[in-house]
């Protein structure tokens, strides 16, 4: 397998803390292949409403969840592994749904429909990945987990989720479907309120993690006081992004993130 890291140095930073390797080799099985594995890993972790998230998920492809790996995580497990296997998972699941949103965005309006019911349910499992991610206490983040992603322990300081390339491709995929045409868009008009409730669950999951670890201090990346509000706005950016482009706050134009 050829390793291709990514040429913005904050997404490959991103990728190498959380041990992700990219490769443009057979995709669609490297995908498949991914998520069975980091399932695989965070299933012991999971409770029935997690599991049966996963599940709807995996079906939307014709999977079905896999069977925890020998070095899965158990209720021992720390913060560390927790926060990084978690991620993976997460991570997996983002890439998923933008398979989804590519799908809807490029199939004819009926079955576009099939691509977006596909990305609402990863979107709703992949809060699920997020609340196993943070299943550990705020004194162990505190402790262990923030200072692994901050100077001197890593050396690029400001780390953000916004340095993920899967959640740029996301907002990238987002865009493109509240992009489409007016005669689409009344196709699709029945599942778009369901994807952007979807898209609220994984924020509400995303404030609800830093409102336990972080609470309204500012977050590593800076530029803000308060990470609770500057998640909010986030979260309701990203849903405008499934409106109309005149309806839009940035009036349909196109930013990196």
């Amino acid at each position: 397998m050829l390793h291709e890291p990514l040429e913005d140095v904050h997404e490959a930073d991103y990728d190498a803390y959380f041990g992700i390797v990219r490769c443009g080799e057979e995709p669609a099985a490297r995908l498949v292949a991914a998520l069975e594995q980091t399932l695989a890993t965070v299933l012991p972790l999971a409770n029935g409403r997690a599991v049966r998230r996963f599940e709807e998920a995996v079906h939307g492809l014709g999977l079905a969840l896999p069977a925890p790996s020998r070095n899965a995580l158990t209720a021992t497990a720390g913060p560390r592994a927790r926060w990084i296997c978690g991620h993976r998972l997460f991570l997996a699941l983002t890439q998923a749904t933008v398979v989804g949103l590519q799908y809807a965005t490029v199939a004819p309006a009926p079955s576009a429909v099939e691509g977006v019911e596909v990305a609402e349910a990863f979107l709703r499992a992949s809060a699920e990945a997020l609340r196993l991610t943070a299943s550990f206490s705020r004194d162990d983040y505190c402790a262990t987990v923030r200072p692994s992603m901050a100077p001197p322990h890593h050396p690029v300081p400001g780390f953000s989720g916004l340095w993920s390339a899967d959640h740029r491709a996301l907002v990238d995929r987002l865009r493109d479907l509240g992009d489409t045409p007016e005669a689409l868009r009344s196709e699709r008009g029945r599942t778009r309120l369901s994807l952007q409730a979807a898209l609220d669950v994984v924020y509400r999951s995303h404030i609800g993690v830093c409102a336990r670890f972080v609470g309204n201090a500012p977050s590593l990346l800076g530029g803000s006081t308060d990470s609770l509000t500057t998640l909010g706005t986030l979260a309701r950016a990203r849903r405008g992004l499934l409106d109309e482009p005149a309806r839009r706050p940035d009036g349909g134009h196109r930013h990196r993130r």
